[in-house]
């Protein structure tokens, strides 16, 4: 149904005098989907039907002043007693133009739509899905990423809080390998329903897959995956698998106490796997250090950068491709952040007092060097008719840090669907109890001591 606004709009402007073709132009430009325009101008005008004139009676002038009738009385009464029927043929020609009319609407608004509306720029397209996006009340997702990480330690070029790190590993016994290489491959998906902040409900399952080369001599796995409910501000959390594993070709010390270290983390983690962990957030939730984050000028500090696009550098239209049966446009978009994007960094660390005045300085050199001097490209398909996201993907985007000699290649690709539709989120009905878990773990050494875990701002409970 079109909206009421949208047909008052065009009503009053017709009226006016306006131009059909202005008033178009004018809607598209504000947002309005040409389907949606095309739909109330056919609403608005329609084309005038006419009917054949009435006939009127024939009256014969040599007897137009006699006082005799021309039908007597009882010739009336016996014709006033038939129902006349109209003359068929009649109907017929009217149920015709009828649908040759609805035939000629419904092809005009469809020609006009496919060849004959213009077509919205890049640009159009990208600020029509950022309005879109405020619509947005729930959404289900599945997802992709690669992780590709290189560090290469070098005394004179890592931080003096690194060469601390290296200094103490060293005297421990560790062997420090001169260069690490980690490979990480993560899926999830799951529903997103925020109609509110306070009912924000979601389910994320996650798999991730870590394999490490460190040096020549030693290299690592790590197997993971988790199943995380969040419902009426209760965190559920299930750990589904834990497999991690370590070997090396040295006979260090640290080769063994590595291997008893994860030998440890591996058996705490058969204590949790496959069971699900209820965590009650009411009282977190609600502190005012949590409450207010983010708070409103957040949201438009954040909103006013993402519409002035000045971070967007080139926007090429692909083409149109269909995605899950959903016809979209896909954009390639070139993005380039700026110090606008370092400030707003800057801002939002200050104001929550998670970094001090020294670090500040060390993110605005971080996001210098690593962020502001990289062009990266991102492709984003835009339904052709809600302006909604449905996939983005980006492939080898690099991120080095001179200082550490770090270099990291990412790649990722989301795809969305079912938006603002109902989701369908229940608690798991088997939680056990953190308390117990702790008791069976660390029963003997904590004797009679009280096993209830003492955290101000929430509490943890089945």
């Amino acid at each position: 149904m079109v909206n009421e606004d949208l047909l008052k709009y065009v009503e009053i402007e017709i009226k006016k005098g306006t131009p059909k073709e202005v008033v178009q132009s004018n809607l598209i430009a504000n947002g309005w989907a040409i389907s949606d325009v095309v739909e109330a101008f056919s609403i608005i005008i329609k084309p005038a039907i006419t009917f054949p004139p009435t006939p009127q009676p024939f009256v014969n002038p040599a007897v137009e002043n006699t006082t005799q009738p021309i039908i007597s009385n009882q010739n009336l009464q016996s014709l006033s007693t038939q129902p006349i029927e109209p003359k068929k043929s009649s109907v017929k020609v009217l149920i015709f133009t009828m649908i040759i009319v609805l035939f000629i609407l419904a092809t005009g608004a469809l020609a006009y739509y496919k060849f004959l509306a213009p077509e919205l720029s890049p640009t159009e397209i990208i600020k029509n899905g950022m309005q879109a996006s405020l619509n947005i009340k729930s959404f289900s997702f599945s997802a992709t990423s690669t992780v590709s990480l290189e560090n290469k330690f070098d005394n004179n070029a890592v931080s003096s809080t690194t060469n601390l790190a290296i200094l103490a590993a060293k005297g421990y016994g560790y062997a420090i390998p001169s260069s690490t290489n980690i490979n990480m491959v993560s899926t999830a998906d799951g529903s997103i329903d925020f109609n509110s902040i306070e009912n924000l409900i979601f389910n994320i399952n996650s798999d991730t897959s870590v394999g490490a080369n460190m040096g020549t001599s030693s290299s690592g796995s790590l197997s993971l995956g988790t199943s995380v409910i969040f419902l009426n501000k209760n965190l559920y959390h299930n750990l589904k698998r834990f497999n991690v594993s370590y070997s090396s070709s040295d006979n260090a010390t640290s080769t063994t106490q590595i291997q008893m270290f994860l030998g440890i983390a591996d058996s705490f983690a058969s204590t949790l796997e496959n069971k699900w962990i209820q965590i009650d957030l009411t009282n977190t939730l609600a502190s005012s250090s949590i409450k207010n984050i983010p708070d409103q000028d957040d949201f438009s500090a954040i909103k006013d950068y993402l519409y002035r696009m000045s971070y967007v550098k080139a926007i090429n239209n692909i083409g149109k491709e269909t995605i899950n049966d959903i016809p979209t446009y896909h954009l390639k978009v070139t993005v380039q952040h700026g110090q606008e994007l370092i400030d707003l960094f800057k801002k939002f660390a200050l104001k929550y007092q998670t970094s001090s005045s020294s670090d500040v300085s060390n993110i605005n050199d971080n996001l210098q060097k690593n962020i502001l001097s990289q062009k990266n490209d991102i492709d984003i398909w835009i339904g052709q008719k809600d302006y909604l996201i449905y996939k983005i993907k980006s492939n080898n985007i690099n991120i080095n840090d001179v200082q550490t000699k770090t270099n990291a290649t990412t790649s990722s690709e989301i795809v969305f669907n079912n938006y603002n539709q109902p989701m369908s989120i229940t608690a798991p009905t088997n939680s056990t109890s953190l308390q117990e878990i702790l008791q069976k773990l660390f029963g003997g050494m904590m004797g009679t001591a009280s096993t209830t875990l003492d955290i101000p701002t929430s509490d943890i409970k089945i």
